[in-house]
């Protein structure tokens, strides 16, 4: 089953498109309209809050970009190298920049 990317141009969905293109997972990017988003009821199973970025992997939806990017690491960079597989530093390390990175734009 194809991963399903829900996002806009210009919105937090880019850093979840980065992360797929450099894991070299295939998926689909459904651009939604960013007025239209809450009434969408579809979208809203997925992101209850009707915002950017969603994700769905088969039976398996995520919203937030920070818990897409920890998911995608786990489900994916583990077996291609680009995310620590143990629960040692590195991979406290790998989480802690992760969720920074996701949050840093929010107050900058």
């Amino acid at each position: 089953m194809t991963i399903k990317l829900y996002s806009w141009p210009g919105s937090s969905g880019t850093r979840i498109a980065w992360a797929l293109e450099e894991l070299g997972v295939p998926y689909e990017y459904v651009e939604l309209d960013a007025k239209a988003r809450a009434s969408n009821a579809q979208y809203l199973a997925i992101s209850p809050h009707g915002k950017v970025p969603g994700l769905s992997d088969g039976e398996v939806t995520l919203f937030e970009s920070g818990a897409i990017l920890l998911y995608l690491g786990d489900r994916h960079g583990v077996k291609k190298q680009l995310w620590p597989a143990d629960a040692g530093q590195a991979r406290a390390d790998a989480v802690c920049w992760t969720v920074w990175a996701a949050t840093i734009w929010a107050i900058t």
